[in-house]
């Protein structure tokens, strides 16, 4: 299991605010961002004060792009990225820095979850 407490974020105005304004992210939670369709859809972090771990998954569930310990923009331009997936995804998993490793999440592994 990846998460026990997911909170999803299927809206355009959800996924846009994302983690940002929080102070963190609990262990054993996650965002889970649904999107309309596949794509390269990119993640950045504005107005974020923690660092994260950010998995892709396609329409099946497949793990297509994974960037660990993913920092918050600062003011210095270097800062200022955009992360995507190697292939058209369909969802983004925001979890606690480290995660990833922690959980041993692998490219091309499937992922499962319920109700969606």
């Amino acid at each position: 299991m990846i998460a026990e407490n997911v909170e999803v974020a299927e809206s355009f105005a959800s996924k846009t605010l994302g983690l940002m304004f929080r102070k963190s992210i609990p262990k054993n939670s996650a965002l889970l961002m649904i999107f309309e369709k596949p794509g390269k859809h990119g993640i950045w972090m504005p107005l974020m004060r923690f660092s994260i771990d950010i998995v892709f998954l396609d329409s099946r569930k497949i793990v297509v792009g994974l960037h660990e310990r993913v920092r918050p923009i600062g003011l210095r331009k270097r800062t200022w990225r955009v992360y995507y997936p190697e292939k058209p995804a369909k969802y983004a998993i925001e979890l606690p820095a480290g995660e990833i490793k922690r959980k041993k999440i692998a490219a091309r592994e499937v992922l499962r979850f319920q109700g969606v």
